[in-house]
């Protein structure tokens, strides 16, 4: 009778211990699994922080380039007013200049 009570404990205790290992074996693969994960992780943050930093520089680079086109164009509006100015009085100096040239042709003779 010992045999036979001995068996079915045998048994359990075969079950238990298979039933243990397949545990341990899923414990093992969850924590590789969990690892290669944390590296892609960890790798992807990596390339984040490069990315933003580089981000970063270019946003730098866009403000510097985009301050001095500010500047640019306010010396372009000076410069295109000044031009402006200069090409009113030429317009006013050449309506000027036709003007004495006109009364002189149109004049008439003098001693005639």
């Amino acid at each position: 009778m010992d045999d036979q009570q001995q068996q079915p404990n045998g048994n359990r205790m075969d079950r238990f211990e298979r039933g243990l290992e397949h545990l341990l074996e899923a414990q093992v693969r969850h924590e590789t699994q969990s690892a290669a994960r944390f590296e892609r992780i960890e790798h992807g943050q990596v390339e984040f922080r490069t990315d933003l930093a580089q981000l970063l520089k270019a946003q730098v680079l866009i403000t510097d380039v985009q301050s001095k086109l500010t500047d640019s164009h306010r010396l372009l509006d000076k410069k295109l007013a000044a031009l402006a100015e200069a090409q009113r009085e030429t317009t006013e100096k050449l309506n000027a200049l036709i003007a004495v040239v006109d009364g002189l042709v149109k004049r008439p003779p003098q001693g005639a």
